[in-house]
């Protein structure tokens, strides 16, 4: 967009808007759109009455300073009051509103999750329960919270996650992964304890695929029958409306589907204990209704 000068005309747009607003409104972005000027700028929320000591704080030289400072002025953001640069009354608005989004630009991979689940086709239901747990306060930044938008990094990341397990892991899935169940298997061989619970849908398929597993890759043979015998991993089955895991009750990973196609949509992952530990409660609610299948693999 091309910013007109005070004697040229602004052009008349099909929108129901005042260009000549929107045309201030860029040179105002223009000014705060550099590093230095944006550090000004916040920093002169609270007042500069001293220049030599904002330049030390801010780490700027006097050149890039006042440089910065005079497009502020200019943009009418910043004025100087009885010896202080303080905020106009525009500066102000504005300095307040980009205070207000910081929350939002920090959780902007939280946001992203909410707009994946509105586009899903998912229950109701579903969605507000997923919704709930993500509403919780993610400490700590963006980096613990993610959208996985590539089944096959869905797969590698799981794996990833249960190969860095530490202590136990908590796994409900709606079907089985010849790559997972080795993955579970060396967590096993570890001495990882843990809980599976498979969904009730077609569980002879699933049997069948345990099966094929081993068929192909005799070496897990073995491993399949330690995991049979061993008290510190238990099976069940329950209808699930999703896939889940949890990991050392701090690491999540679920996998949402669209609940007509059965195609993978996207899956997220998180990395925080508070949202672990809600998780934890849907897992234990489904844990409490389900039937043991331990013994009928063993049949």
């Amino acid at each position: 967009m091309t910013i007109a000068t005070e004697s040229e005309e602004i052009p008349c747009y099909p929108l129901d808007v005042d260009m000549t607003a929107f045309a201030e409104l860029v040179k105002i972005l223009n000014a705060l759109g550099n590093e230095d000027a944006l550090a000004i700028f916040l920093y002169t929320n609270n007042g500069i009455s001293s220049s030599k000591e904002a330049i030390q704080t801010l780490g700027l030289t006097q050149k890039r300073f006042y440089s910065r400072l005079k497009d502020l002025i200019d943009n009418k953001l910043v004025e100087k009051v009885e010896g202080e640069y303080r905020h106009t009354a525009l500066g102000r608005i504005l300095c307040d509103l980009g205070l207000s989004l910081e929350e939002l630009l920090i959780n902007k991979e939280k946001l992203e999750i909410i707009n994946q689940l509105n586009r899903a086709n998912i229950s109701e239901e579903e969605k507000q329960g997923l919704m709930e747990l993500f509403s919780l306060d993610l400490s700590g930044g963006t980096d613990k919270i993610r959208v996985i938008t590539s089944f096959e990094d869905l797969v590698n990341i799981t794996v990833e996650t249960i190969d860095n397990a530490e202590k136990r892991l908590e796994l409900a899935t709606q079907y089985i992964d010849n790559r997972v169940i080795d993955s579970g298997f060396r967590a096993l061989e570890r001495g990882i304890v843990g809980r599976v619970l498979l969904s009730q849908v077609d569980q002879i398929t699933k049997t069948m695929k345990i099966m094929f597993s081993l068929l192909t890759n005799p070496g897990q043979i073995s491993s399949f029958f330690n995991f049979l015998k061993s008290p510190d991993i238990q099976i069940r089955k329950i209808r699930l409306p999703y896939t889940f895991l949890i990991v050392d009750k701090k690491i999540c990973i679920i996998e949402i589907k669209d609940q007509i196609s059965d195609i993978y949509k996207f899956a997220i992952y998180i990395n925080d204990e508070i949202i672990a530990n809600k998780l934890m409660e849907v897992y234990d609610s489904f844990w409490e209704n389900s039937e043991d299948l331990k013994d009928k693999i063993k049949m």
